[in-house]
């Protein structure tokens, strides 16, 4: 009707038609008219042509658009806009000014973890109670630890504006500790993680000697990063094992495994056991040598005879790593009968790693590093 209305020139017609029909006719018409322009009778590749064009014109706007707005809205508008009421909207971020990725991503860990809040509240207010006694000699600082409770403090406070910080302030105090500048340069994750809670170990050392010796009714709590892990040994040659070693770990170092994928629980399981190839079994080496000073004449010297004596005596008692007397070590690592040589008797071994006392905050490094031959590549199994 609005098209023949049109077509005719009727004024009535038209009169008729309100603004917001006539409009619509109008565009109606338009639109079907570049339709067949343009997009229906085109070939295909000035459709590719005008697809694309399309499509990069609409994705530079979606780009452009918030800075072009911003580039002509006031002060007020703009402090409105990065201004919310809300208080989950906004977090303190950690600027990257130089290579400062290794320690940012540190630092974001650490500030991640309601347990080490607890441990840094607990300590710096046994530390400032401290301070307070008429002690005999001054407490410790705690430098690092206070720099740490600064920043965590600062990245998880409530804000309700944009705002972010830099990890410097808090390098710097380690800078000062150890008397020695970080290199601006590409730097390692775990090398400072490591780094950091050796320096608050030390300081929680020195803070529990001071206390003790100064005969002080206070409890200094227990770094929270600090594990206990035992380590045994089993030949499975002879089936005889290792004493228990026992060590302090603040970082337990998993390898990744040259697979597609895997999961945390999986490598833990796997560093529990290990197989370990050509390794030097004690035991083994005393067991042959008894064994053949049984089969063979009694031809031997009289200090040989003394000395498989006295392994005879102690092989029950010996494990498979022990240390034996300089006398003895040197006699089994060095003997030989016919074309028999200790040297050359070696056995595999199953090793077992355990966490006998897992601490509060497990620190976990994941070695990536895969040398094939020539280079050493990143294992990006996922």
């Amino acid at each position: 009707f609005t098209t023949k209305a049109l077509n005719q020139n009727n004024n009535q017609a038209i009169k008729s038609i309100s603004k917001q029909d006539y409009l619509t006719a109008v565009s109606s018409n338009s639109i079907h008219y570049l339709y067949l322009k343009y997009w229906k009778l085109a070939p295909n590749t000035q459709k590719n042509r005008m697809l694309i064009t399309a499509s990069l014109t609409l994705l530079s706007i979606y780009i452009l658009a918030p800075t072009l707005v911003t580039v002509f809205q006031s002060q007020e508008e703009k402090d409105r806009m990065f201004t919310s009421k809300r208080q989950d909207k906004f977090t303190t971020g950690l600027i990257n000014t130089r290579n400062d990725c290794f320690a940012n991503s540190s630092i974001q860990a650490f500030a991640a973890m309601p347990g080490l809040d607890v441990y840094l509240n607990d300590i710096l207010k046994q530390h400032k109670l401290l301070d307070k006694l008429p002690t005999s000699s001054e407490a410790p600082k705690l430098p690092l630890h206070e720099a740490l409770a600064t920043i965590v403090q600062e990245l998880q406070e409530t804000i309700t504006t944009q705002h972010y910080v830099s990890v410097w302030p808090f390098l710097q105090v380690i800078e000062k500790i150890f008397n020695s500048k970080i290199s601006t340069n590409q730097n390692d994750a775990h090398e400072l993680v490591q780094l950091i809670l050796e320096t608050l170990d030390n300081e929680n050392t020195k803070l529990k000697k001071f206390v003790k010796q100064s005969n002080l009714n206070f409890v200094i709590p227990e770094m929270p990063f600090n594990g206990l892990l035992a380590d045994q040994l089993t030949c499975l040659s002879c089936l005889n094992s290792s004493k228990p070693s026992f060590h302090p770990f603040a970082v337990l170092s998993l390898a990744v495994p040259q697979t597609s994928i895997t999961s945390l629980e999986e490598m833990v399981k796997k560093n529990e056991v290990e197989t370990i190839n050509g390794y030097n079994c004690l035991r083994c080496k005393i067991k042959a040598i008894l064994k053949v000073e049984k089969d063979q004449p009694t031809n031997s010297t009289a200090e040989t005879q003394k000395l498989v004596a006295e392994l005879k005596q102690k092989e029950s008692n010996i494990s498979i790593n022990d240390d034996l007397p300089e006398d003895l070590d040197k006699f089994v690592k060095n003997y030989s009968y016919g074309g028999f040589k200790t040297e050359n008797l070696q056995s595999t071994i199953v090793k077992k790693t355990l966490v006998v006392k897992p601490p509060r905050l497990l620190t976990v490094h994941l070695s990536r590093s895969m040398f094939t031959g020539t280079q050493v590549t990143r294992n990006s199994c996922r």
